[in-house]
């Protein structure tokens, strides 16, 4: 039976918004919505029909170590990461070529890539595939 959960949204950490705006915003393209009341400094993005991305302003206790290895399977806990789903993967490869930012292929052979935020956090961007049903 269950709840009916369903992701609502996801929050990351920033050490400056500025940043984070140009990355989320500029470079991805998300579409900055009104943030509810709530006491903290940040900004929220539309990530799809009822998806939203909440980043939330934080020292440098609350993000990651910047400059780890982007292969999500040699970050351990750390490889935990958001994936968005992009229009045109290769057009979007090009973009983070352009803006300096490094990212690295899948190793499973599937149309994804991995880059960080400027705060550490990780992405994965892909241009989707069919979800398959559990054997059984």
């Amino acid at each position: 039976m269950g709840t009916g959960a369903r992701l609502q949204h996801a929050a990351f950490h920033t050490t400056d918004l500025d940043k984070a705006r140009d990355f989320y915003g500029r470079i991805l393209g998300l579409e900055e919505i009104v943030r509810a009341n709530v006491m903290s400094a940040g900004i929220w993005y539309s990530a799809g029909p009822e998806h939203e991305l909440h980043i939330t302003l934080s020292d440098s206790d609350g993000v990651p170590q910047k400059g780890r290895d982007i292969n999500p399977r040699k970050r351990g806990v750390e490889g935990r990461h958001l994936a968005f789903a992009v229009d045109n993967l290769e057009e979007t490869k090009r973009l983070l070529d352009e803006e300096g930012l490094p990212y690295v292929g899948s190793n499973d052979d599937l149309p994804q890539i991995f880059v960080e935020d400027f705060d550490g956090n990780l992405v994965e961007l892909n241009s989707g595939w069919a979800r398959q049903q559990p054997a059984g």
